[in-house]
């Protein structure tokens, strides 16, 4: 289906400029070639985009969704754009972008996203109600958020804000047909983070205007009030305005805290950070003060450059005693940050949600995000017993352990590899997301994966029941073990969704000197822009471990 608006709202627009800030892909998904290569493709690639464009014959394609575990077993869609149609999106949504800032209440309000671009500041909106020193926090989110804003209500705001109608109704006529519906965005998308911001302006206003303390971060929000009644007659205003803009509000996760609580849990990865350097440092010193080896006290006084009067004191004089050395040995002795952190990993395991003693959801999720990613930048095989039974009890966990596995591919692939069957094996419901990055970490290790997972993934790629995120994850992992055919990549690349297609031929390009089909699959890919420069990065990456190894 033709745009004709978008094409009109584009007509002699430099669509170089937007092609260069076109950002990832989608952020919940596993990283893909295309979003590597945008910066390199060739202005064929453009030409042909803006001949459309000018010739009014672009078509949107339609959005592939990738379903993403929430907690308590919800979804939220992630989406899934061609390059061509998130170049356009882009192009559209520049101009407006000085008109959403403008119509927005301040940055110390709105924290994140603005009409500018701006970084993430989570810490910061989370900090702010501590701030305030209210008696009470009202913790809020709005009920699916993406996928429920209305376009003709989104043309509306914008229009509001001073964008032109032109350009507003362009707009909607993109979203309409991308998302094969009167309302949504596309959720995971950075581009889309301006226009959702500026649906909720309206409740945003209406809430500042009470003067109660507000912050909102995407569609997290945060209230202060000095009473209970303030806290509910705040609550009762957003609530309507939401509700104004077709919106509901999060009930089962609408919370109000009293002050000291949300503030301890604010505070609660620091305070647990410097608990367990305490419990590990007493340890180490209490097992000191038990042992009976003296040499290994003597060879840390020496290690730790503990001056010689004090040495003298304390084995020879005895005017010093034990206490005073270890003080002196505290910098020496006291535990690393990795060590914390697997404290800290561990603590977390035991304490899970719903357990005798269990943290909340919340305080579980922040710590073991935490030391995930602590332990794949240190790639630390802290997390690693745990990381199978992570995968099957909390799915909507994946990425962070799927990232974190990712680290320890070259190190641990045995392990790893056992890790994820676990998952695979245990889990009595994946969704296709899940799978998605499981089978992306398995292709990394793929020499250790059982007949058995293959034989799985082999059926999911060809099954129409599973979506196609899977599927070509699954793909990926067959061609590593040569068990992709010229019949398997074909059906495929026929049948899948455009944005899914130039992962085929990095696929292909990655077998390209092992599998004999790869080479004519490749050679029919000459005539798209984008495939070519995805090859073309496969091939210069290949070529840079080959020199490295």
């Amino acid at each position: 289906m033709a745009a004709p608006k978008v094409c009109a709202a584009l007509a002699g627009r430099n669509l170089e400029d937007d092609l260069q800030r076109v950002g990832r892909t989608n952020d919940m998904l596993p990283p893909r070639e295309d979003d590597k290569v945008a910066g390199r493709i060739p202005k064929r690639f453009v030409q042909a985009l803006s001949l459309n464009v000018s010739e009014n014959s672009y078509e949107p394609a339609p959005a592939s969704f990738v379903y993403v575990p929430k907690t308590r077993f919800a979804t939220r869609p992630a989406a899934l754009l061609t390059l061509a149609d998130r170049v356009v999106f882009e192009a559209l949504l520049e101009p407006m972008r000085p008109k959403i800032e403008a119509y927005l209440v301040s940055d110390g309000v709105v924290f994140w996203p603005r009409g500018s671009v701006t970084e993430k500041r989570w810490d910061e909106f989370e900090a702010a109600p501590v701030a305030s020193g209210g008696g009470h926090v009202v913790v809020a989110d709005v009920a699916g958020f993406y996928e429920s804003i209305d376009h003709a209500q989104l043309r509306r705001v914008l229009v509001s804000a001073g964008v032109a109608v032109a350009d507003a109704e362009a707009l909607e006529e993109f979203l309409r047909s991308v998302m094969r519906s009167s309302k949504g965005l596309p959720q995971g998308v950075a581009t889309s983070d301006p226009l959702a911001t500026i649906y909720l302006a309206a409740a945003d206003a209406a809430v500042r205007r009470t003067g109660a303390g507000y912050w909102r971060h995407g569609d997290d929000i945060r209230m202060a009030a000095s009473t209970f009644a303030e806290a509910r007659r705040a609550i009762n205003t957003l609530e309507a305005a939401l509700r104004d803009s077709g919106l509901l509000m999060n009930a089962a996760k609408l919370r109000v805290l009293r002050f000291a609580t949300y503030a301890e849990h604010q505070a609660d990865l620091e305070k647990a950070r410097d608990d367990f350097r305490t419990r590990l440092l007493e340890a180490r010193k209490e097992a000191i003060r038990n042992s009976e080896e003296p040499e290994e006290l003597e060879e840390l006084m020496h290690a730790a450059n503990v001056d010689e009067d004090m040495q003298w004191g304390f084995w020879y004089h005895h005017n010093i005693d034990i206490n005073e050395v270890l003080e002196a040995l505290n910098e020496h002795i006291a535990p690393s940050l990795l060590e914390v952190q697997r404290e800290m990993f561990k603590d977390a395991m035991r304490r899970r949600p719903g357990t005798p003693d269990g943290l909340s959801r919340e305080l579980w999720h922040a710590r073991v995000a935490y030391c995930l990613r602590r332990f794949a930048a240190a790639r630390s095989n802290a997390a690693l017993p745990y990381a199978g039974d992570l995968l099957v009890r909390y799915p909507e966990e994946t990425q962070f352990v799927a990232s974190y596995l990712l680290s320890l591919v070259d190190a641990q692939p045995s392990r790893v590899a056992q890790a994820v069957e676990h998952g695979l094996d245990n889990s009595e419901f994946l969704l296709g997301w899940q799978r998605g990055w499981l089978y992306r970490v398995l292709s990394r290790v793929a020499h250790q994966v059982t007949d058995g997972t293959l034989t799985e993934a082999s059926r999911v790629m060809r099954s129409q029941d599973h979506d196609w995120l899977a599927r070509v994850e699954a793909a990926r992992l067959l061609g590593v073990r040569s068990r992709l055919t010229a019949d398997d990549v074909n059906s495929l690349y026929r049948n899948a969704p455009s944005a899914f297609r130039t992962d085929l031929f990095a696929i292909a390009a990655e077998l390209e000197d092992a599998a004999p089909w790869a080479q004519a699959f490749l050679d029919g890919a000459k005539q798209d822009a984008l495939a070519a420069v995805v090859i073309d990065a496969v091939r210069a990456k290949q070529a840079q471990r080959s020199s490295s190894s």
